[in-house]
């Protein structure tokens, strides 16, 4: 723990601030992936986009889902009120797009077109239980595989946003 530098130590140890914000953060989560994933889905859906284009959605639906996210975090997650705004929002950028459009665009198409087994799993375990016939046009092959490289690339870029987020984006708020 001492390796770290100075301004890093506080923003490591377990306190109730960390675990509050990881609860906030992981709200503010839902929210942002939620607005990720239907833009989506719906650009996929409305232009028919293949899978192997699929980043092209992912790149519009991220940067719409980084607006949001950055108000979230900025106000409510790490509470920033009084510092800062162009500092912030640099370091922001540079975590976020590396986060979403570096390892989440990555991983969405790597588990979309060249290794699509979770999601051929997942429809493999739905259409066990007789889901795609309930919704044939929405719960498809092709939506399961996108919803899994989704989810996948998401859960990665989570941790490694919320790392940088509270070491060094938002740290001059606590």
């Amino acid at each position: 723990m001492h390796c770290l530098p100075r301004t890093f130590r506080g923003a490591w140890a377990l306190t109730s601030s960390w675990t509050s914000q990881a609860r906030r953060f992981g709200a503010s989560g839902v929210v942002n992936t939620l607005t990720d994933y239907v833009v989506f889905m719906l650009l996929t859906r409305i232009f028919s986009i293949p899978l192997n284009r699929v980043w092209t959605a992912k790149l519009v639906s991220g940067g719409l889902a980084m607006v949001v996210s950055f108000l979230l975090n900025r106000r409510w997650v790490f509470a920033s009120w009084g510092v800062g705004c162009a500092g912030q929002v640099t370091r922001f950028l540079v975590t976020t797009i590396s986060g979403s459009w570096g390892i989440q665009l990555g991983l969405t198409q790597l588990f979309s077109s060249v290794w699509p087994i979770p999601g051929l799993l997942g429809f493999a375990a739905l259409r066990q239980v007789g889901v795609p016939a309930l919704a044939p046009g929405i719960v498809t092959e092709a939506a399961a595989i996108k919803t899994a490289a989704f989810a996948l690339a998401t859960c990665a870029s989570m941790a490694w946003n919320f790392v940088l987020y509270r070491a060094w984006v938002f740290r001059d708020s606590f």
